[in-house]
C-alpha cells in the first residue's frame, strides 16, 4: 500500500468516525427529546391528579365536619332524652305518693262517714306505672295490670 492509499483509508476512516458520531449524537438528542416529552406528560398528569386529590380531600373534610355536627346533635338529643326520662320518673314518683295520699284520705273518709260500710272498699287508684300518657294522643291510658 502506497502512501496515497493510506491517506485515502485514513480519510475514509475519519469520515466514517465523524458520520458515526453525528448519527449517535442525533439519536441521543432524539432520545433526550422523547424523554423530555414523556416527563412533561407525567408532570401534566400528576398536576391533574393532584387537583382531583385536593378536591377529594376537601370533600372528605366537609363530610367529616357534617359527621361531627350530626354526632354532636345526637349527643345533645341523647342528653335531653335522659333528662326527660329522669323528669318523668320524678313526676311518676310524686304521682304515686299523691295517689297513696288520696287513697288514705278516702279510707279516712270512709271510716268517719256513718253512711259508708266497711264492706265497700274504695277501688285503689292505678299507680304511675300502670297509667302512662300515650304520646300519639297525649291522654292517659290505663295499662293492663
Amino acid at each position: 500500500m502506497s502512501g496515497t492509499n493510506w491517506l485515502i483509508v485514513i480519510v475514509v476512516a475519519i469520515i466514517v468516525i465523524v458520520a458515526a458520531v453525528v448519527l449517535l449524537n442525533g439519536a441521543r438528542r432524539r432520545a433526550d427529546h422523547q424523554r423530555a416529552e414523556q416527563a412533561q406528560t407525567l408532570r401534566r398528569e400528576a398536576d391533574e391528579r393532584a387537583t382531583t386529590v385536593d378536591q377529594q380531600a376537601a370533600k372528605a373534610t366537609e363530610i367529616d365536619a357534617r359527621a361531627r355536627k350530626a354526632q354532636a346533635e345526637a349527643d345533645a338529643k341523647t342528653a335531653e332524652a335522659a333528662r326527660l326520662q329522669t323528669t318523668a320518673q320524678e313526676h311518676h314518683g310524686r304521682v304515686d305518693e299523691a295517689r297513696t295520699e288520696v287513697a288514705g284520705q278516702r279510707a279516712e273518709a270512709d271510716e268517719i262517714d256513718p253512711h259508708t260500710t266497711t264492706a265497700e272498699p274504695t277501688a285503689p287508684e292505678p299507680s304511675a306505672e300502670q297509667t302512662r300518657v300515650d304520646p300519639s294522643t297525649e291522654h292517659p291510658t290505663e295499662q293492663p295490670r
